[in-house]
């Protein structure tokens, strides 16, 4: 019975470690409402990113040594979310954003991992259907949306006012920072789609656990077990 428990406790562990050792990065743009709920958000004025601001992790509340900064984006406003919170999205961080008129923008991430990978979500979301814009990461677009089912054209030229309306957001799902260990998020006004907004309410980066991170730690919990029956045994 003892062994058994031992088991179950050494592969929840074994679930749960790499959660918490992996990196997660949650920035809240623009400022003009209320901080969200939870502490580990990184929520920046338009004037911090301009500047440059270093960043916490989410879990730990840590200093991460990696920072943001932004370019060109000319405003900050609120009414960008139009639910709850869902998922990491808290609705305080969505509700407010920055944003560029008639203009291309972007969001440096600084001092990550150059051999790690990354998941990066995106939450750009307004009422205004005039903010439409060509959104990639590392230069390319986002390889699907939260709600699934956008098509590659609606990919390639995100409407906020669809994202606000259905409570969605854009996903790359493993983005390699270049060798300065940086990751860019840039932001291009459709002007083809009738748009003269381009605007971003929140950014979400998690690093991707490891393939070998993860075989080391089965085989530590294996070997940790099989110590523990010679013991007994």
């Amino acid at each position: 019975m003892k062994n058994k428990f031992i088991t179950v406790v050494i592969l929840a562990s074994l679930v749960c470690m790499p959660a918490f050792a992996q990196i997660e990065l949650r920035v809240d743009l623009g400022n003009s409402s209320a901080d969200p709920s939870e502490a580990g958000w990184n929520t920046l004025s338009l004037a911090q990113l301009e500047a440059g601001a270093g960043l916490i992790d989410f879990n730990t509340e840590l200093n991460t040594g990696v920072s943001v900064s932004a370019d060109d984006f000319d405003y900050k406003q609120a009414g960008g979310w139009n639910d709850s919170t869902i998922d990491w999205v808290d609705q305080a961080a969505a509700e407010d954003f920055v944003y560029s008129i008639s203009s291309s923008s972007q969001i440096d991430f600084d001092g990550l991992d150059s051999e790690k990978v990354y998941q990066v979500e995106v939450l750009s979301s307004w009422v205004s259907q005039y903010s439409v814009a060509g959104i990639t990461v590392q230069g390319e677009y986002a390889d699907d949306n939260y709600n699934s089912g956008a098509t590659q054209q609606e990919l390639e030229s995100w409407s906020s006012k669809q994202a606000y309306d259905n409570s969605d957001w854009l996903v790359w799902e493993a983005v390699s920072p270049e060798q300065n260990g940086q990751i860019s998020a840039a932001f291009t006004v459709d002007s083809g789609a009738g748009a003269f907004y381009s605007n971003a309410n929140a950014v979400r980066i998690t690093e991707i656990p490891e393939p070998a991170s993860m075989i080391m730690l089965g085989a530590g919990g294996i070997g940790l077990l099989a110590r523990r029956r010679k013991t007994h045994n």
